[in-house]
């Protein structure tokens, strides 16, 4: 068995002890007890097996042991014992501030509490007119609050896996410093403010918002606006996700092969592509597990090796669960990007050859397996979380996501001139304004059919192994069909 074989197993097994202590956490020891009886059969009965079974079995427990020791920062942080109390906390804020209908959201990386040093993040919600900035030192005075695990929402732990612990509502704030935080985060959010602004300049609402969600996220985007691309099963356009950026990954690559680059050339434009758009939104986490994402989706179709992507997505994911295995529970965005980006490796091949006569025509037959794949690998996440799924959802991001790579250069190139010049940036800010239009009609459209809107209520954990369970042997089954259908289909 090869190294890397070896290394495919060794990470796959963490990432089940993770999965394991994340959904499965009452019964950790009835599948440890499984694992050791597996581990003794294949002590007796393959011996050359035995190591390699027993290494997997440390390996889970160590993904089991990794959870739980992260679990337990969030459930007894530092700041545990200041909660329910007002307090008077200094620190700095870390994140570009959070701008929303009806708060300022901030995240402070506190240095003291009182005249005790803390070294840990805490959430301000504060009024939506005030001014922050990245890098301010504050002074604030308030309430801290332990966040709330509602009935069908863990907010603590969702706050957790970003290392935020606590909240403050309404409190009294006083800046007493500026720009202190890193010089080149600071140029990134003012370049990031400043596009926004030429946006603004160039488009009305609702598109400037939209247009400028397909770089930063859907932070300036109207709550109704959300609940079209919801009911439409395309919110995942106005996020930084894995699911959007593997889409038009597999996109920009069939594109620049069409125009007749090389595999290797097309590989690197589009690799250069996806680390300039995460410098440009800031490495945001998001942003970063989406690109890594993207960039071993386009390794695998590159290489033309199934089995690397295969690997390499276990090696990422596993990479990413060591730092922070609060992911797989609490980051939904991780969940799609992990199975879109499975969907596209797995799928998408066998789609496409059930699409053989589908013509080429614009890349009519790579857009639709692309998206396809996508829709179909991250069905169960969708069911499960949100209970509901629009049955034209497939058409609806066929006839838009072509279109999103276009309306992204668009945007970004008028949101530029934008800056520059309002006069030019309006002009050259009418293409975008058209695409724009269309997409925004599409979902205005097909959000009013709520009669193909299938709502699942609430479904059981069980329920969604069940379907990824049928989706595996799909997998199996149509692998060979697909094989003799193109066989059949070259005859012609």
């Amino acid at each position: 068995m090869s190294f890397s074989k070896i290394f495919f197993f060794l990470s796959l097994s963490f990432i089940i002890g993770v999965f394991l202590c994340s959904f499965f956490y009452s019964y950790r020891f009835v599948f440890l007890i499984l694992f050791s009886i597996s581990f003794i059969f294949f002590l007796i009965f393959k011996r050359e097996k035995a190591l390699v079974v027993f290494l997997c079995l440390v390996f889970t427990s160590l993904g089991m042991g990794r959870f739980s020791f992260f679990e337990d920062k969030v459930n007894n942080p530092v700041i545990l014992k200041y909660f329910d109390k007002k307090v008077e906390i200094a620190g700095m804020v870390t994140k570009e501030p959070e701008q929303r209908e009806k708060d300022l959201r901030l995240v402070l990386k506190v240095r003291n509490i009182g005249n005790d040093s803390i070294n840990e993040k805490i959430l301000i919600v504060t009024d939506k007119n005030k001014v922050y900035s990245y890098g301010d030192i504050l002074k604030v005075k308030g309430k801290l609050r332990e966040p709330k695990v509602f009935e069908d929402f863990d907010y603590r732990m969702y706050l957790g896996k970003e290392g935020v612990y606590g909240i403050v509502y309404s409190p009294i704030i006083e800046i007493t410093e500026k720009d202190k935080g890193s010089r080149i985060l600071s140029l990134l959010f003012r370049v990031k403010q400043g596009m926004k602004r030429g946006l603004d300049r160039s488009l009305e609402e609702p598109h400037s918002s939209f247009i400028a969600s397909l770089f930063f996220g859907d932070e300036g985007v109207s709550e109704d606006l959300k609940t079209q691309f919801n009911n439409t099963g395309t919110r995942h356009i106005l996020a930084v996700s894995g699911m959007n950026i593997t889409i038009i990954c597999s996109l920009i690559l069939n594109l620049l092969l069409s125009l007749g680059l090389w595999r290797k050339q097309a590989f690197y434009i589009s690799v250069i592509s996806i680390v300039l758009y995460i410098i440009m939104i800031g490495f945001s986490s998001s942003a970063v597990r989406a690109g890594i994402m993207g960039i071993i989706y386009l390794l695998a179709q590159v290489s033309g090796r199934k089995s690397l992507g295969q690997r390499a997505v276990t090696f990422a994911a596993s990479f990413m669960l060591f730092f922070n295995p609060l992911l797989l529970k609490a980051d939904i965005g991780f969940q799609l990007s992990f199975a879109a980006m499975l969907g596209l490796i797995y799928l998408q091949p066998i789609l496409s050859g059930f699409l053989l006569k589908v013509p080429e025509f614009f890349q009519l037959r790579s857009t639709l397996s692309a998206t396809l794949s996508a829709q179909l690998s991250t069905l169960p996440i969708t069911i499960y979380y949100f209970s509901y799924f629009f049955l034209l959802s497939p058409i609806v991001n066929i006839l838009i996501v072509p279109l999103i790579p276009i309306i992204t250069a668009l945007g970004f190139l008028s949101s530029i001139l934008g800056i520059i010049s309002h006069a030019l940036g309006t002009v050259l800010s009418f293409p975008s304004f058209l695409v724009s239009t269309y997409i925004l009609g599409v979902i205005n459209i097909f959000s009013s059919f709520s009669f193909v809107l299938i709502d699942f209520k609430k479904t059981h954990f069980f329920f969604f192994l069940f379907l990824y369970l049928v989706f595996l042997f799909f997998i199996l089954f149509a692998y060979r069909k697909t094989k003799e259908k193109r066989l059949k289909f070259l005859k012609y």
